[in-house]
């Protein structure tokens, strides 16, 4: 939707082996994630960046989070030094959204939050068909100062989604096996 003259194609592999298949082809582009790219050196490959408020990324794609035992109270104390809480409620808002949907990894689903000031998260979100031929995009704002309101403004988002008759990307995500599974 962003470039409508283009066919998208699937190219499986670690980075190196994206890239080289991508330069032996007849591809006009390759949508690869920056992190990687600078982690591995290889950031002069890019020449293009593309904005999340134009191309919404999976959600919750680039936070990090730690898992700890249940209960354990020591590590969680020494952990909370890297608590960073506008990133959680972001996160927390994004993944809301998923939820909303009744998606997974693998459904084609993007959203990206944002703070715009101390309590102002703004919001973009997209569903698409899995070919790409359907594609609803919204956003939102909304005063977030806790979990809840994270929660909120990500499930009325996906409310209002869902309100837009897109009942076919909804089956999809639903009734594709490979996406099915993971909600299951």
């Amino acid at each position: 939707h962003v470039a409508p003259d283009l066919e998208p194609v699937l190219l499986r592999g670690n980075v190196p082996t994206r890239l080289k298949k991508f330069r032996e082809s007849q591809a006009d582009g390759l949508i690869l994630a920056r992190a990687g790219l600078v982690r591995l050196g290889l950031e002069d490959a890019i020449t293009r960046r593309l904005l999340p408020e134009e191309f919404q990324p999976a959600c919750g794609q680039g936070a990090m989070a730690v898992e700890i035992r249940e209960g354990d109270t020591n590590v969680r104390e020494l952990l909370a030094v890297l608590d960073h809480e506008p990133t959680r409620l972001c996160v927390t808002a994004e993944r809301a959204y998923l939820s909303g949907m009744g998606g997974g990894c693998q459904a084609p689903l993007g959203a990206y939050a944002r703070f715009e000031g101390e309590s102002a998260m703004t919001m973009s979100v997209m569903a698409a068909s899995l070919g790409g031929e359907r594609l609803a995009r919204l956003f939102d704002s909304a005063d977030v100062v806790n979990t809840a309101a994270a929660v909120e403004l990500g499930l009325r988002l996906a409310q209002k989604v869902r309100s837009l008759g897109i009942r076919e990307i909804l089956t999809l995500i639903h009734e594709h096996p490979r996406l099915s599974e993971e909600n299951a």
